[in-house]
């Protein structure tokens, strides 16, 4: 299952939220910039070779991630690809480390760590 609407809308913000906050401190970058540095460096790449050319890396576009890891192919584990829900853990974590900024977590990634420990979707009260 590709991506869902609730994790491209988390990762779009939380994009323009650390571009923000990298502006705040001096750092020149627009949020596509932020955007292409987190696939680029976070997410799914692939080498390319064409004839005449360097080798150049490609990040996989936000639209061609998988949901979650079960939805992963064998190609894509072969590859060592991830989910978009990794790639949202993986921005999180970046931006509590490297960035010492908390993201606020949307309501569907509440819900995503809530059944990846406890197997189930409910609401939270």
């Amino acid at each position: 299952m590709k991506r869902s609407l609730e994790q491209n809308d988390c990762f779009h913000k939380w994009s323009r939220v650390i571009a923000d906050h990298l502006q705040d401190s001096g750092v020149a970058v627009s949020h596509d910039t932020v955007k292409e540095l987190i696939l680029l460096e976070l997410g799914n790449t692939k080498k390319v070779k064409v004839p005449g050319m360097p080798e150049r890396v490609i990040a996989m576009r936000s639209h061609q991630y998988k949901q979650m890891d079960f939805d992963l192919s064998e190609y894509d584990r072969k590859n060592n690809f991830i989910s978009m829900n990794a790639l949202l853990s993986k921005v999180d974590a970046w931006a509590a480390t490297d960035l010492n900024l908390q993201l606020e977590r949307v309501k569907f990634h509440k819900e995503v760590f809530k059944e990846v420990f406890d197997g189930s979707l409910a609401e939270e009260k």
